[in-house]
This record gives structure tokens, sequence and C-alpha cells, in this order.
């Protein structure tokens, strides 16, 4: 398969080109408002639940890496579904917020990395366990890079949404078009 830009995979969705064997993406197709929010909300939900069981440093790493991996498989669904709501999800609704969650974690990591002498003089006598330097300068360029990553895919998704839109619609035949 060869390698697909951004913007052609929005175009491919919007034709109705990209997983049009599944079941869901024909049902969203046709009416897509109930699936596309009810999968988002739920996917949401999962993640918040999710996220709250990790307390190790290593261990919401890994965690957050499966999310976004996740996400980002959520929003090729979202891309393939070929709907404006679908794709303006895709979007605003995950690649926005997970640019924003990662700038997010970018700035805890070096608050972190700032703040670990006074953390480990406050938690000396605790069986608390502070992460090293070495652990929250990691997170920052993983997370650095994460975001940089999800931003680019707004600017080159939210082009795909504007030249998706000024194509015209590929389920109309020649017949059926107003003259």
């Amino acid at each position: 398969m060869a390698k697909k830009s951004i913007e052609s995979l929005m175009t491919a969705g919007t034709r109705g080109e990209l997983l049009s064997s599944w079941p869901i993406v024909q049902s969203a197709r046709k009416n897509d408002a109930g699936i596309v929010i009810g999968v988002y909300a739920a996917a949401t939900l999962i993640s918040l639940v999710i996220s709250v069981f990790v307390y190790s440093a290593n261990d919401a790493l890994l965690l957050d890496l499966f999310m976004y991996a996740a996400w980002a498989g959520l929003a090729y669904f979202f891309i393939a579904i070929g709907t404006k709501l679908s794709h303006n999800m895709a979007v605003w609704g995950i690649a926005l917020v997970g640019g924003v969650l990662a700038v997010i974690k970018v700035i805890g990591a070096i608050i972190g990395a700032a703040t670990i002498n006074t953390a480990n003089r406050i938690l000396d006598g605790t069986d608390i366990d502070v992460p090293g330097t070495g652990t929250y300068v990691f997170r920052m360029f993983v997370f650095a890079a994460i975001a940089a990553g999800c931003i680019y895919a707004v600017v080159k998704m939210n082009r795909g949404i504007q030249a998706s839109t000024r194509m015209p619609r590929a389920t109309m035949q020649q017949d059926e078009r107003p003259q």
C-alpha cells in the first residue's frame, strides 16, 4: 500500500473508500451523530477511568503512549466515516485535544524536573518514590514530540476538511444532480 497524506486519507474517507466493509462505518455514514458522539464519549470515559489507576511514572508513560495510539486509531475510524461531523471530531476533538494534553504533560515534566530536589527533601521520611531527573527529561522529550505530531496533524487535517468540502459529493450520480 502506498503512503498516503492526511489530506488524501480524508478525501478518501469522504468518498467512502476507507473501511468500507465495516458495518458500523456504513451505518455511521447514513446517520453519524449518534455513533460519532457515542464512541467519542465512551472512549473519553474509558481513558479517564484507566488513567486514574496508574501511579508509577514509568507505567503512566507506557499507558499514555498506548492511549495516544488508541486515540490515533479512533481518529482514523472517524476519518473513514467521512462525514463533516466525524472529520471535525477527528481534528478538534482528538488531534487538538491530544496536542494540548501533550503540551500540559511537557509543562508537568519541566516542573517535575525543576522541583525534584525539593520533592526529595519533603518526601524523605516517607515511602513515596520520586522519579529521577532523567525520567522527567525523557517524558518531556516524548511528549514534546507527540505535541508536535498532534499540532502537525491538526494543520494537515484542517486542510483536508477544506479540500473535502470543495469537492463534489461522490454519492450523487450524474443523472441525480440538479440542473
